[in-house]
């Protein structure tokens, strides 16, 4: 027995820095039941639990019955270990719950807030079908709705970088981000020409201080809230920021 002299104390010391993640299915089991075996070596236990149930899910999960056919485990290692796995399945529960809730509309305008410059200009950021963001650049400064704006300005950029999905972020300095005619009838032009290209403008959010407004959502109403969920733009209600 002087070989195993300190081994569990080692091997607990193991898992404090290291967590399971260094451990082999046998010697995680080993390590638990330390708790059920006192005063024993329980590397073979493990190495026979798992023999007879194929794998610690099985073994974990196994009838007192049978595993009472393995040397050394008593109702106590049985009941230790669904005691684990019962606790284990609800801080997963429990994990699952305390996820937050990802809104692709509200992602996209919270980015929209960060990309707000101290000046009038419109950036425009490109991304893959994945929502993957791939390229963000200065596509104008000055008013967006100028008539020297063309939709060249964000198409070639966005051909060029193979993105698939456009969103603009213009912003206002001294007014509410409230889209005027101009800024509607210009983001409406610009989307019906990029579809054209194979692009699709996912919205276009006016922005100014911490409010944001998307264009398209106002500019089509219920037509357009419609067609952006289509496009998984729209994935929930929006902010109350508007």
């Amino acid at each position: 027995m002087a070989v195993h002299t300190g081994h569990r104390q080692r091997m607990k010391e193991r898992f404090l820095r290291d967590t399971f993640d260094s451990f082999a299915d046998h010697e995680m089991l080993e390590t638990l039941l330390y708790f059920s075996i006192p005063m024993r070596d329980t590397n073979p236990t493990a190495h026979a639990l798992l023999a007879k149930g194929g794998t610690l899910y099985a073994v974990c999960h196994m009838a007192e019955t049978k595993m009472a056919e393995v040397p050394y485990c008593s109702r106590r290692t049985a009941l230790l270990l669904r005691l684990l796995c019962e606790c284990g399945r609800r801080v997963l529960a429990g994990a699952e719950e305390e996820k937050p809730v990802y809104n692709t509309r509200a992602a996209l305008k919270a980015l929209a807030l960060e990309l707000a410059s101290d000046g009038e200009e419109t950036v425009a950021v490109l991304f893959d079908n994945q929502y993957h963001l791939m390229k963000v650049f200065t596509a104008w400064r000055g008013y967006y709705a100028s008539g020297a704006f063309r939709a060249s300005l964000i198409a070639e950029p966005a051909l060029l970088a193979r993105a698939s999905q456009v969103m603009l972020v213009s912003t206002h300095t001294n007014r509410i981000p409230r889209p005027d005619p101009y800024e509607r009838a210009t983001t409406r032009y610009l989307a019906d020409s990029l579809s054209f290209v194979g692009l699709h403008l996912v919205e276009h959010f006016i922005v100014s201080g911490s409010l944001a407004k998307g264009v398209l959502e106002d500019t089509l109403g219920q037509g357009g809230a419609a067609e952006l969920r289509e496009n998984g733009a729209l994935t929930g209600e929006e902010g109350t920021n508007d």
